[in-house]
């Protein structure tokens, strides 16, 4: 994959003095006070821009058999280091073994840091349009409460003073890990709790796990350590073999954490969509850049795994499902399919009049010629797919 960089339209005098006040102390200080201080009050205007915000959605009957949508956010994986990409790895023994998996190996972010990239995936608003209209809309959560699911939020991260705090409080229910950033598998004992919950027979379940994120020997037990040697206490190029090891060691214990979701909801019609919120890069390039957080994109750090679940019981009542997730699966998305999709799966015709043509359920969805990133400034930037 090449990419692209969109052309300076600034006159070169204008340019040269933007970078020069990005990368001269103290100019650089004084520009990046100014722009937390900005976003802070754009976050804390949040409340008070979406107080009378609705999706105009209606309440879907209730059901006599259980609902249950799960959303999974994961954390720093890229999609090549997925089996379901590359068969020589074995990073997912369990999930290759099961039924009614898609995986998109062609889905991108937009964004490489978790504080940007969630609100994105989670919020209705279209790419074109999010730089202004990001904090003037309420997210999946609102809209599945609108549809009558109960909502609930297990977290693994803590909060981060973003919108996917605000997004997370929308939720019916707040749950956390006894130690936050501790092992995923902490958040099972919770779900058990929730699933076991009578108060409705709609789930809509938000799980923010820790994923793979650095250091990544601390992701998983020592159980799981099956690609060896596995030392990622330093991160230097001259252990690159080990940090790679054990980065693959945390994408194994997603593969078990998944499995175990789905474990406990496939008896049920119940659906499971899967998404990191950003890729890795592990010196994969000449560049040799590592970890995520880069204002100029890799694939390694926009290329994320992609994954839609469907039980039995959801296939049943719609096999259609299947024939179009089939049909889709090797098409270039973005994560602007996280919202559209998830509403697809409630089967409600009120969000048709959403953009229903960006959900992987949708045969029309369009394969992307090229991806949007967006840049330093929250503008919007393509690198071409070959």
């Amino acid at each position: 994959m090449k990419y692209k960089e969109k052309e300076i339209t600034t006159s070169s005098a204008k340019w040269m003095f933007l970078r020069f006040v990005k990368n001269v102390y103290p100019l650089n200080f004084i520009r990046n006070v100014r722009t937390a201080y900005l976003k802070n009050n754009n976050i804390k205007r949040y409340h008070s821009n979406t107080k009378d915000f609705s999706f105009n959605f209606h309440k879907l009957k209730e059901s006599n058999q259980k609902e249950i949508i799960v959303l999974v956010i994961g954390e720093s994986a890229r999609s090549m280091s997925f089996q379901f990409k590359d068969p020589t790895l074995r990073t997912n023994p369990l999930l290759t073994k099961r039924k009614n998996i898609f995986y998109f190996k062609n889905a991108y972010t937009p964004y490489s840091a978790t504080t940007n990239s969630i609100p994105f995936a989670l919020s209705g608003v279209d790419i074109l349009k999010w730089k202004n209209n990001k904090y003037n809309e309420k997210s999946i959560i609102s809209a599945m409460k609108e549809l009558g699911y109960v909502t609930y939020f297990i977290d693994n991260q803590g909060d981060y003073n973003s919108l996917t705090d605000f997004f997370k409080y929308e939720s019916d229910f707040v749950y956390a890990t006894e130690k936050l950033m501790s092992y995923d598998g902490n958040v099972l004992p919770i779900l058990d709790k929730v699933l076991q919950e009578t108060s409705s027979k709609k789930k809509f379940i938000t799980i923010h796990t820790y994923g793979s994120h650095y250091d990544y020997i601390d992701r998983y037990p020592p159980s799981f350590s099956f690609y060896k040697p596995a030392n990622s206490s330093s991160y230097s190029k001259s252990n690159i073999k080990q940090l790679r090891n054990t980065y693959l060691n945390s994408i194994r214990y997603t593969d078990y954490l998944l499995d175990e979701i789905i474990k406990r909801i496939e008896n049920t019609n119940s659906s499971l969509l899967y998404f990191s919120d950003h890729g890795e890069n592990l010196y994969d390039t000449e560049e040799e850049i590592i970890f995520h957080g880069y204002y100029k994109p890799t694939k390694f750090s926009l290329n994320i795994p992609f994954l839609v679940w469907l039980s039995e019981g959801n296939l049943k009542s719609d096999y259609s499902k299947y024939e179009t997730l089939k049909d889709n699966i090797d098409k270039n998305i973005n994560t602007e399919s996280v919202f559209n999709t998830l509403l697809n799966l409630t089967n409600s015709t009120d969000t048709l009049k959403y953009q229903y043509k960006k959900s992987v359920l949708n045969i029309h969805i369009k394969s992307l010629d090229s991806i949007p990133y967006f840049n330093e400034n929250d503008n919007i930037e393509y690198f071409k797919i070959h």
